[in-house]
């Protein structure tokens, strides 16, 4: 039922060929990132590539693209993405150490872009495989709600049958059961089909949304990330050393782009009463 009131909102909705278009693109490429949203590795993406999730999600929100289509595009690229797991590290390995090697070379390193987890092979050839599935996806999707809404207006101007059962009380009800409510407002099929791209090309609420989010994430990233931080790497040099490693604090300052470990020690694996590393 869910699927079909999501595919009933695209269809009965107002979409531009822009919004449909973004939409498409940006959910492909979210759904091709690796870990995201795995119900095992629930967040694992996200530790690899915030800024790239992040940024994904706000284009989508401030560049009012479509939201169902979004949604569906974006949960179908991630069912394809995992199948598809090797052919994104393939892929990613020619993009960064091919001959592009130096472009991500710099972006793995910059300010900003250091966040998108851009060196892990099947991030980037994911982003890469999805960004190609969501353009296709788009296109496809557009010139089907394009003949879609042709149809429609069709039998809306010239079926009298079609009239008197879209006045029914009965199958307007069942209609929003089955497809949701229809965004269409006043609009026809006619001028749906007839406005094409139309539409503002970004969203005020999704703007402000965005900026709330930033504002809220700079602020705590302060009090969150050191502890955050602290457990990851105690927890991966616990692996690494196969003994117990102990993290006193670490400090984590965005704008300056340093990480600072204080009071680190890891324990002698063949002898667990003295330190093989201690440093302040």
């Amino acid at each position: 039922m869910l699927i079909t009131r999501k595919l009933g909102k695209i269809l009965r909705g107002k979409a531009t060929a822009t919004q449909v278009l973004l939409a498409a693109t940006l959910g492909g490429m979210l759904g091709f990132v690796p870990g995201f949203f795995l119900p095992g590795d629930l967040g694992g993406g996200f530790a690899q590539a915030p800024g790239l999730i992040l940024a994904l999600v706000f284009l989508v929100l401030v560049l009012n693209a479509n939201l169902a289509v979004f949604g569906v595009v974006t949960l179908v690229a991630k069912l394809l993405s995992l199948p598809l797991l090797g052919a994104s590290f393939a892929v990613g390995r020619i993009l960064l150490d091919g001959p592009l090697q130096g472009v991500f070379a710099a972006l793995v390193n910059a300010p900003v872009f250091a966040w998108f987890g851009l060196e892990h092979y099947a991030t980037t050839g994911g982003l890469a495989l999805g960004l190609a599935f969501g353009v296709a996806s788009g296109v496809l999707l557009w010139r089907g709600l394009r003949a879609f809404r042709g149809r429609m207006a069709a039998v809306e101007e010239g079926s009298e049958r079609y009239q008197r059962w879209m006045a029914k009380r009965s199958t307007r009800v069942v209609a929003w059961l089955l497809f949701g409510g229809d965004g269409r407002g006043k609009l026809t099929y006619r001028e749906l089909f007839e406005r094409g791209g139309q539409g503002p090309p970004v969203r005020i609420v999704g703007i402000v949304v965005v900026v709330l989010l930033a504002v809220g994430l700079w602020i705590g990233h302060r009090t969150l990330a050191g502890p955050l931080a602290r457990d990851a790497l105690q927890g991966t040099l616990e692996a690494l050393n196969g003994a117990t490693a102990d993290v006193a604090g670490v400090e984590l300052d965005l704008a300056g782009g340093r990480v600072t470990v204080g009071g680190l020690a890891m324990a002698d694996r063949a002898r667990l009463d003295r330190d093989a590393f201690r440093a302040a």
